[in-house]
């Protein structure tokens, strides 16, 4: 209620004490916190009778020496993925097979105090693969385009605006019985770094946001 007990300040242990801010009127020089884990115990005889949780806590004082805390718990999420480049070992091989497809996963902060995320996905899209007489055994004289179906997986950092990201997937050609592609069904391997990796069509949610 803003009232000063009669009584002797508890000082917090230093770091890590986290607590909310439970109240706040941009008129008033203080706000309310509810401080999380207080040890009622060790407070003041009326504090332990009624578990006081709730203190004044200066604007400066949150302003100066208190820091935001994220939730780090996994969320939803969903966009489409660009794999630009694919390596194969067998045989070793690196081609330009660009993959453009829609991705789910889950995304996550990279620690309570970072801004930064990292997503886990799972990939689905449509590939242009090039087939050659070398990656059929000769089957194919004439080099050509053939349609695949990629599945894949991967992990995307996101670092302010820049993303860099790893995949791992395969490709299955259509009519592969008849062209004898070699790197049916194989594992690649990829990665990307840029701004796009991982695009989305609509902001996500804001987290609820605590302080520390």
């Amino acid at each position: 209620m803003g009232k000063f007990k009669n009584e002797p300040y508890v000082e917090s242990p230093d770091g890590g004490r986290v607590f909310t801010i439970a109240y706040d009127s941009p008129s008033a020089d203080s706000v309310v916190i509810y401080m999380w884990d207080f040890d009622a115990t060790s407070q003041s005889t009326e504090a332990a009778l009624y578990n006081d949780k709730y203190f004044l806590m200066s604007r400066n004082d949150v302003a100066n020496n208190a820091r935001r805390r994220y939730s780090t718990a996994l969320a939803f999420t969903a966009g489409s993925t660009l794999v630009p480049v694919k390596v194969r070992f067998r045989p070793f091989d690196f081609s330009k097979d660009i993959t453009l497809g829609p991705a789910i996963g889950w995304k996550g902060r990279m620690g309570h105090h970072s801004k930064n995320y990292f997503d886990l996905l799972f990939g689905f899209g449509i590939t242009s693969v090039s087939l050659t007489s070398a990656s059929t055994n000769g089957v194919i004289n004439d080099d050509s385009d053939r349609p695949a179906l990629t599945p894949s997986l991967g992990v995307v950092f996101e670092m302010d605006i820049t993303q860099f990201g790893f995949f791992v997937g395969q490709d299955y050609v259509s009519n592969r019985n008849l062209n004898n592609w070699q790197y049916h069904g194989d594992i690649w391997f990829s990665a990307g770094l840029g701004f796009t990796i991982l695009s989305r069509s609509a902001k996500l949610e804001p987290e609820k946001q605590k302080q520390q």
